[in-house]
């Protein structure tokens, strides 16, 4: 199985499709180093004697804080790719001091006076830092845990097997830092945007093609005009909000649609208080059972697909009736 990955950092974006079947075929592995989507290195892992060594090719030389941000950039995504079960090993100079510093952060801890070791527990949000807002969730993208999960090719591939035209005009409910808004751009979308973070739709605007089309704003009042879409893309957005928020904002969602326009969602289910505890944002309550989908968007919307799977429900629905 592949899985596309595009990390985004605040200054440089990693990508990769990997096999992750299992670990044995996973390493080595290459990732390519952007900087807003120009090419300027790429970062190797391999596996040897249960750690991980990472490595780092590039003709473009980095200010200290930068060169360490790659390196935890990295190291997290190797963490999830190891399963957790191996230890990370970073080669540095004697002279790199500041650089050994800022790893320390992460857990780095010196072995040998040229190598620099973390275990591969997964990573913490430290102390204090959970966030009233998605503002603060994304102030530091390095915390930010969807971003380090693969791009969602689940959801991105049902508008393929819908026959949608890519010459429809798309709005990205809740597009954070764009990973998937520039694959749409790339496939012939129209992608429009809309996130309630500044922080993440700066980022967001450095590498779309019409950084213009993307702003900040709250999906319960779209700055948008009735009928301006043709599709619009829920991508762990709506099961974000609080339960009186999602009524509100699926009105919205038809409002902005044009005739028979469709909604594509992703939604996840319920999750354990002791998950609610691990994430980044302050939650009492997140997901949908699938009935509750059903109820959320039944009186607005006809239903044409939705598949139940373990932890989240799959939603394609058509706007029916006239814009309210």
């Amino acid at each position: 199985m592949k899985s596309d990955y595009f990390v985004v950092g605040p200054h440089f974006e990693l990508t990769a499709s990997l096999n992750v079947e299992d670990n044995e075929h996973i390493f080595p592995c290459t990732f390519d180093l952007t900087r807003d989507r120009e090419h300027i290195g790429h970062l190797t892992a391999r596996l040897d004697n249960n750690k991980i060594w990472m490595s780092l090719k590039t003709s473009t030389s980095f200010e200290t804080e930068e060169l360490a941000e790659v390196y935890r950039l990295f190291s997290r995504i190797c963490i999830r790719l190891g399963r957790h079960q191996f230890k990370l090993v970073i080669q540095v100079t004697d002279d790199q001091v500041e650089l050994k510093d800022l790893l320390s952060q992460d857990n780095f801890i010196p072995i040998t006076e040229e190598l620099l070791e973390r275990s591969s527990d997964p990573f913490v949000l430290p102390p204090g830092s959970k966030g009233d807002s998605m503002e603060d969730v994304y102030r530091d993208l390095l915390y930010t845990p969807w971003n380090f999960v693969p791009r969602e090719w689940d959801v991105l591939e049902m508008l393929g097997e819908h026959t949608l035209s890519p010459s429809h005009t798309l709005l990205d409910l809740g597009c954070g830092v764009g990973k998937n808004a520039i694959l749409l751009e790339d496939l012939g979308y129209k992608v429009f945007g809309i996130d309630i973070s500044p922080t993440a739709i700066k980022r967001c605007q450095r590498f779309v093609s019409h950084p213009e089309r993307f702003v900040v704003g709250s999906v319960t009042h779209l700055p948008y005009p009735n009928e301006a879409f043709d599709v619009v893309l829920d991508v762990g957005c709506l099961h974000c909000l609080p339960k009186e928020e999602m009524s509100t904002t699926v009105v919205e969602i038809q409002r902005v649609l044009r005739e028979n326009g469709k909604l594509y969602s992703r939604i996840f289910k319920p999750r354990p208080q002791e998950w609610l505890e691990d994430q980044p944002f302050k939650v009492d309550d997140f997901g949908l059972e699938t009935s509750e989908v059903f109820s959320l968007l039944q009186s607005l919307f006809d239903i044409e697909i939705c598949r139940p799977e373990a932890n989240m429900t799959y939603v394609c629905c058509r706007k029916k009736g006239r814009v309210l």
